[in-house]
């Protein structure tokens, strides 16, 4: 491999790690907070619940990239599809979508359902429980659904790859999320 790619690589693992950093720093920030001012054990497991699913989604996402057949989004671009152009571009950088959607945002995800474990475990341990069994009950139930989810998510997302990144072009199609496609005109 050339000196110029390698470097090339190193500078965007340092970039991505760099922007992870800041990414669990600020969600980290934003869900204490929201973690301090609830008082209600319910409403707190259920933003537990959507930050372990969000990251079961982008896990899924992540690896469907991977899988997903590139002619067929430039088929579907050919014919102008909606989120075509953007799905054939989602998967000829798959490694880097999957980076993002695995690593960064799944394992950020996964560092903060922990930390929002262990506010909820507070919660609960204040309605006078067993401060030790609570704590286990509660990391033990968020490894469970993150591993299970996630399982169950590659899974299908080895077999519907193509539909799933379709999904996904189409949500940044919509948006009109710019992704830096290079457009002839």
């Amino acid at each position: 491999m050339a000196r110029e790619a390698k470097a090339k690589i190193i500078r965007r693992a340092i970039i991505v790690g760099v922007g992870a950093f800041f990414l669990a720093l600020m969600v980290s920030f934003i869900s204490k907070g929201v973690m301090e001012k609830l008082t209600s054990v319910l409403a707190a497991t259920v933003i537990l619940l959507l930050i372990i699913v969000f990251g079961i989604l982008f896990d899924l996402v992540g690896t469907a990239v991977t899988a997903a057949d590139e002619d067929v989004f430039h088929a579907m671009a050919a014919k102008r599809v909606p989120g075509g152009v953007q799905g054939a571009y989602l998967v000829r950088n798959a490694d880097r979508v999957a980076n993002i959607c695995n690593d960064v945002v799944g394992d950020v995800s996964s560092a903060i359902s922990g930390a929002l474990g262990a506010g909820l475990a507070i919660l609960i341990v204040r309605s006078s429980l067993d401060n030790l069994f609570v704590e286990i009950l509660i990391t033990s139930s968020i490894a469970g659904l993150t591993v299970g989810g996630k399982a169950l998510g590659k899974n299908y997302a080895m077999h519907q790859a193509n539909k799933i990144i379709h999904v996904v072009a189409r949500v940044i199609a919509k948006f009109r999320i710019d992704l830096m496609i290079k457009r002839k005109r």
